[in-house]
């Protein structure tokens, strides 16, 4: 059973920053839903988000960064593109897919080149993930094909229980998962539709993305 910290401005997240880098799996709530993350250099750790989810080795992780900042440790090099766009929709729901920098683990990646990254707009996980250096690896807290945790409650009746930790911060919002833009096409793509549109993008920067 995982040990649960009720998230509140006097809580230290001391113990599951240590947690984190011993390769441990903490569910933290986000801008969208309740995710789970590890280190991005913990192999172990990305390991057991795929069998804990039931997740395809195929399927690449997402990473969550604490800012813009932190990107540049994970990708490169970044379009202007990625810059103009995240100074509009960061923090929030749009996930950029950019070029992995070859330090990247190959389990992040799943083997390509590309590494998808958001920053979210929500206190608890951008303070988790400034304690941990920036980056954690991610994905959503449920198995694969399954619903959404928007509260620990669903969780737990879920994979919850084989985690290390769980932050709790309360229910999250009712936004959908975030928007996915790949800058790596040309066109950029939006490979999942979410809260951020192609209208949005589109005035932004004044391209045309394909979906």
């Amino acid at each position: 059973m995982p040990q649960i910290l009720h998230f509140d401005k006097a809580s230290t997240l001391t113990p599951v920053v240590e947690s984190i880098r011993r390769g441990g799996l903490v569910a933290f709530p986000t801008d969208t839903v309740y995710g789970i993350g590890t280190s991005i250099g913990n192999e172990n750790g990305l390991e057991r988000i795929y069998r804990i989810k039931g997740r395809s080795f195929c399927k690449p992780l997402p990473v969550l960064v604490a800012s813009k900042v932190d990107v540049a440790g994970i990708a490169q090099p970044l379009p202007h593109l990625f810059y103009e766009l995240a100074a509009a929709f960061w923090p929030g729901a749009l996930t950029l897919v950019v070029k992995a920098a070859p330090t990247l683990s190959s389990r992040i990646t799943a083997g390509g080149s590309t590494v998808g990254v958001r920053m979210p707009d929500h206190p608890v996980a951008l303070q988790l993930l400034s304690e941990c250096g920036g980056c954690l690896a991610t994905t959503s807290a449920n198995r694969s094909n399954e619903p959404e945790a928007r509260h620990i409650q669903e969780m737990m009746q879920g994979i919850g229980k084989q985690l290390d930790w769980i932050v709790d911060g309360g229910p999250c919002g009712n936004q959908p998962p975030s928007t996915v833009l790949d800058l790596t096409q040309s066109p950029p793509r939006i490979r999942r539709p979410g809260p951020v549109t192609e209208e949005q993008i589109r005035e932004l920067t004044g391209i045309v993305v394909t979906s």
